[in-house]
C-alpha cells in the first residue's frame, strides 16, 4: 500500500474532527458550566479515536487495506475501558473518580465508532 493510501485511511474527516475537538475541548476550553462539556465530551471522543487508531495498527501489522475491528471488539474495548477509568483507577488515584455517566459516554463512543466503520455497500 502506498503511502498516500496509508495517510488517506488514517486522516479520515471524522478522526481528525474528533481529535480537533478533543484538543480544542481539553486544552482551550476551560469550564462551561455544562455538565457534557465540562466533563463527558472527552469520554464520548475517547473510544472512537482509540479504536480508530487500534485499526489503523493492525491494518499495518495484518498488511490489510482496511481492517475492520469487530463488534465484539468494540464491546470488550468499552468494557475494558469502563473498568480502568471507572473502577481500578479510581480505587488507586484520587485524581479519578467513577462516574456511571462516563460508562455511557465510553458506550456511545463505541456506537458512534461502529456506525462510522461499517463499510459502505
Amino acid at each position: 500500500m502506498k503511502t498516500r493510501d496509508r495517510l488517506r485511511l488514517f486522516f479520515k474527516p471524522w478522526f481528525v474532527a474528533f481529535c480537533l475537538l478533543y484538543l480544542i475541548n481539553r486544552f482551550l476550553i476551560k469550564e462551561t458550566g455544562v455538565q457534557f462539556f465540562d466533563h463527558n465530551l472527552d469520554d464520548l471522543l475517547a473510544v472512537p479515536v482509540v479504536l480508530h487508531l487500534s485499526s489503523f495498527a493492525m491494518s499495518l501489522i495484518y498488511k490489510i487495506p482496511e481492517y475492520e475491528i469487530s463488534t465484539i471488539q468494540i464491546i470488550i474495548t468499552v468494557i475494558y475501558i469502563s473498568l480502568l477509568f471507572e473502577v481500578f483507577l479510581p480505587k488507586y488515584s484520587i485524581q479519578y473518580h467513577s462516574d456511571i455517566a462516563d460508562v455511557c459516554c465510553y458506550a456511545g463512543g463505541g456506537l458512534i465508532y461502529r456506525l462510522l466503520s461499517l463499510k459502505r455497500k
